[in-house]
């Protein structure tokens, strides 16, 4: 029986401790951390030809076993999806 209330407990605090209001400070910061870093990286694909070479030109790509119907974007595609990926993170 004790341990039932030592668990209702534990839940309680960590309820409470979920639904306390907190700063947004670091969601911020990392909300925009996370967005310089994919627009570097972004910027670097395009820079090295990264995004022609290894996913718009191969012609084989590595398929799951189940998913087998899903298939890489073509050419262009992928430029409009690292832009997007650059642009909005």
């Amino acid at each position: 029986m004790e341990y039932g209330l030592k668990m209702k407990k534990l839940i309680n605090q960590f309820s409470e401790r979920m639904f306390a209001p907190t700063d947004v400070a670091s969601v911020v910061l990392f909300r925009v951390g996370f967005g310089l870093l994919m627009f570097w990286e972004v910027t670097r694909y395009f820079y090295f030809g990264w995004v022609e070479e290894l996913f718009a030109k191969p012609q084989f790509h590595f398929q799951y076993e189940y998913f087998r119907w899903v298939v890489p974007i073509p050419g262009d595609g992928m430029y409009i999806l690292f832009t997007a990926l650059g642009i909005w993170p």
